[in-house]
This record gives structure tokens, sequence and C-alpha cells, in this order.
């Protein structure tokens, strides 16, 4: 997934899946499960919230760029992404008709014009493979099992347990959201885990979280990029242990 490395080439990525499908009837709610690779419903507003938040983003950084890169001239189909969120947001109610017309071979071509922009002035974010994505979701599942056959406090268990699926969700989204999602919620474990676990009970839980970290950062390629965060990881997992 080199390619889903800046919001720009994350958002292409959607577009590119959803757009023969919008040309088939029938409910818009389906068609767009499938472009954000989710089998719940009730998981398709989070995906639209991050989608949403990637067009902010690319804003930003294709406003952020120097002036021979011509801003204004890659941002000239952003209204029609606006457009496309707006209607996104109400896309339960929706048949696909409604979307005729809104994903344009232009609007294609000037997304990856602007992610190829943000590249060549380094824009480039970490990104997870589809083998690291399966690999990291295998383990916390492990590392979720061993908890509830634990003798952890309830009260410790349960917040362990809810932080583990605020990374697993992160992972999931990874295609939509990046990577940014994936250090907030690891962060927020190892923060968390840090100060809520008894004592006595230290090492085991800095055992399953060194699990859950040494997972993604396997799967994770552009390890340059995350050298601070890992520093970060190894300091906590070090608190934790008392290593």
């Amino acid at each position: 997934m080199a390619e889903l490395d800046n919001p720009a080439a994350r958002i292409l990525a959607v577009l590119e899946r959803v757009q023969p499908l919008l040309d088939q009837p029938g409910p818009a709610l389906d068609a767009w499960q499938q472009a954000f690779d989710v089998r719940d419903p009730l998981d398709l507003p989070g995906r639209v919230a991050h989608f949403i938040q990637q067009v902010q983003l690319t804003k930003e950084l294709v406003a952020a760029l120097p002036e021979e890169e011509d801003s204004e001239h890659l941002s000239t189909y952003f209204r029609q992404l606006d457009r496309l969120c707006n209607v996104l947001l109400g896309v339960g109610i929706y048949n696909t008709s409604e979307f005729v017309g809104s994903v344009k071979p232009e609007l294609l071509y000037s997304l990856g014009s602007c992610s190829q922009a943000i590249r060549r002035h380094g824009g480039r974010e970490p990104t997870i493979d589809v083998a690291g994505i399966e690999n990291i979701l295998s383990t916390i599942h492990d590392v979720r099992n061993e908890i509830v056959a634990s003798q952890l406090p309830h009260n410790v268990s349960l917040f362990i347990l809810r932080r583990l699926r605020e990374v697993e969700e992160a992972v999931l989204a990874f295609k939509i959201a990046g990577y940014a999602g994936v250090e907030d919620t690891l962060d927020a474990l190892l923060g968390g885990a840090a100060w809520r676990t008894p004592p006595g009970q230290q090492r085991p839980v800095g055992g399953w979280i060194n699990r859950v970290w040494m997972a993604i950062q396997t799967g994770t390629k552009g390890t340059a990029t995350i050298a601070s965060s890992t520093q970060t990881v190894v300091e906590s997992y070090k608190a934790i242990t008392g290593k």
C-alpha cells in the first residue's frame, strides 16, 4: 500500500473503487460500503468522517505547496469533492443515481496530481501493507483473549481492552484515515496502561503491549518517519515493565 502515503492518494483510492459501482442501480449504501471496505453499515459513518477529514487535509497540504506547484490549479476540482462530501453525509437515504457524475475522470486525474505534488515535497506518511494489517489484527485478537483469561483487576482489563479496540479500529480504517490514527491510539494505549496497571501486573501488561507494538512496527513501511514515535513507545514500555 505504498501509494496510500498521503491523504490525496487515499481519497483517490476510494474514488477509484467506487466509480464503477455507481453505474449500477441500487442503494448507495452498498456501493460505498464496498468502496470503504466495511461489512457492517454501522461502521460506514466513521469511514465517511475519515474521508471528509482526508479531503480537508489534502486542501491544507496543497495550499501549503511552493508556488511552482501552482496550488490554485491543483485545487480546481476541490468544489466537486466538497459536493461529494455533502451527499455522503446522507448516504444511507440515497440511491447510486444521486452520485452519478460525482466521480469524473478529471477529478481522479487532479487527485493523482495533488498526490504527486505532495510527495515531491516530503508529504509521505508511513504505510501498512495487507500482510501487516492481517498480522496486527491477529496479534490484537490473541492478546485480547489472553487478557480476558488473565487475573487482571476488572477495571484494568476493561480499560486495556477498550484501548486495544481503538487500535484495532484505527488499523482497519488505515486505508482511509492513514497511519496517524494508528499512532494516536497506540499512544493512548501505552499512556493509559502505564497509569492504570497495578505494580504486580506491570510485566504481563507490558508484554502484551509490546507484542502489539512489535506487530505494528513490523508491518509499517517508512520506519525513518516513525523513529521519534518508536522512541516514545520504548520509553513507555520501560515505564510499564520497570526494565
